[in-house]
């Protein structure tokens, strides 16, 4: 926990110091103790790019299966977040986006916040991206 919370103090200054220790902080996912699950989903939600986007969050939907509760939810919340951001700058490929959505409504015991964010994407996304729009409605 310690640990966790250091890396999130120096995470501003030496973002590639901390992105180093990327796998160690994932394996910190699977804790038994949430509070640490926490720390380190805030990390790995602060070192997420472009370039890494995918890997992560394919990282973090196969942990939602494996988790339930308000933590899951707040697993869930967190992926949507920061696939949104700044106008989707991170997504590259919005069929992938809306893959991950349709997967999504597929977990069991959904919060209504998170049912309605997700709604909210797939319209969202359908309404800006014109190319997706056909691969949308087959996924529905």
């Amino acid at each position: 926990y310690l640990g966790l919370l250091g890396l999130n103090k120096i995470m501003p200054q030496n973002p590639r110091g901390v992105a180093e220790n990327r796998d160690l902080i994932l394996v910190c996912l699977d804790d038994p103790d949430v509070t640490i699950r926490m720390r380190a989903l805030d990390l790995i939600m602060s070192m997420v790019t472009e370039k890494n986007l995918e890997s992560i969050i394919q990282r973090l939907t196969d942990h939602l299966y494996g988790t339930d509760g308000s933590y899951r939810d707040h697993v869930l919340e967190q992926i949507i977040k920061v696939c949104s951001k700044e106008d989707y700058e991170f997504v590259r490929d919005f069929a992938w986006y809306v893959q991950l959505l349709t997967n999504m409504t597929q977990l069991q015991s959904m919060s209504r916040r998170n049912a309605e964010l997700i709604s909210e994407q797939m319209i969202d996304v359908t309404l800006r991206v014109p190319e997706v729009r056909k691969f949308t409605a087959q996924q529905m």
